[in-house]
This record gives structure tokens, sequence and C-alpha cells, in this order.
């Protein structure tokens, strides 16, 4: 944390994983809000997509950590419901994360455990996380989320996907899906960095 607070006063670009298009890990995919996120649920697996990224995480019902795990992005989830709460419990992250949007490092000896609650009405799941890690942190600390169901349409936003009907004038034969990505966003950012080649490779 003080290396990357020093570089900060320095004057150095300091960019969130996400804008390495590296996956956010565990606890910081929590904490990432403004993006739709899809829970799918079977019998002994839950699938996580999120459209940022997009990414993917799974989590591994009634079923005990592996004893030999190489440490991951998403490391190991595992997970059991305590009446209508989903508790699950990850280890075995690597280092390449950061913990929060402030950018906390960790080490590999981070834990994570997880409660999601649903609300009665089925319209919320509020989301609570404990931290720990020795090997970061003198003490564990919380943080927590409100999650709302998307609602099917929100007066003044555009979908998020665009289609393109005609081109060069002409009708096209088949309509063209765009999704616009987070480099239509930062393009504005990197002409800021990047005024020429002798600028590249722009290392973070």
């Amino acid at each position: 944390l003080e290396e990357v607070v020093n570089k900060r006063i320095a004057g150095e670009i300091v960019l969130p994983a996400r804008s390495l298009c590296w996956p956010n890990g565990v606890p910081a995919i929590i904490e990432l809000g403004g993006n739709p996120m899809e829970i799918l649920q079977t019998q002994d697996q839950i699938t996580i997509h999120h459209l940022e990224g997009p990414e993917t995480r799974f989590i591994y019902l009634n079923a005990p950590h592996t004893q030999n795990r190489t440490p991951s992005w998403y490391g190991e989830s595992v997970g059991h419901y305590e009446g209508n709460t989903l508790v699950v419990d990850t280890i075995g992250l690597n280092d390449r994360t950061v913990a929060d949007d402030y950018q906390t490092p960790h080490t590999e000896q981070m834990h994570v455990v997880e409660r999601y609650t649903l609300s009665e009405d089925g319209e919320t799941i509020h989301v609570e996380y404990r931290v720990e890690d020795p090997g970061a942190f003198t003490r564990p600390w919380t943080g927590g989320r409100l999650l709302e169901k998307e609602a099917d349409h929100v007066v003044g936003f555009a979908p998020q996907v665009a289609v393109v009907t005609h081109g060069g004038g002409q009708e096209l034969e088949e309509p063209l899906a765009i999704r616009p990505t987070s480099e239509t966003i930062i393009w504005s950012t990197y002409k800021r960095w990047v005024q020429s080649y002798r600028d590249l490779p722009l290392l973070y």
C-alpha cells in the first residue's frame, strides 16, 4: 500500500485491475457498481456473470476446499446456505489483484467470507463480506453492498447494445450489434498519455 501511495505522490499513473483488462478478483468484484450481473444456480454450483470484462465466477455448493490449490484470480470459492443466506468461503487467491478500489494490495494468504441475503420481496440482495490476510493486514476488516434487481427498463437510459441497420448509405443485409467497450471510454484519457510512439509501451 505504501508503494502505491508513493507512486501516486510522485505523479505516476496507478490504474485498477479492470483498467488493465485484468480480472478484479475477490472481494474487489463485489464493490464493482454500475454494471449488471447475472446469478445462475444449479444443484451443485452458482455461476456469477459480470458484464464488466466480462468476468465469470464459480461458487461450488456443499463442497470442501481442495487440498492442492494453485492461486488464481478468483481463487477457490465454496458455498452453503444458512436459511436464506448464501455463505461463500474463498481462499487460494493470487496476489495480482487488489483488495478494494483504493488499490490495497494483499498476499496469497487472503481469506474472504461473503454472506448474500435475499430480501423477502426478492428485489434486493444484501452482501456482507469479511477479509483476513495476516500477510497484509493487522486485523480483519469488513465491507458490504446492496444488489438491486434490474428493472425491465430504466427511463432515460439507452440499451447497452446498439443495433446498426444501415452503413454507407445502404441497408445492411444483416443487422450489426455493437456493444461499447471500455476502450471507447478511455481513449480520451490515453490521448493525453501517449503523444507519439516514443511513449510506448505504456507501462503501469
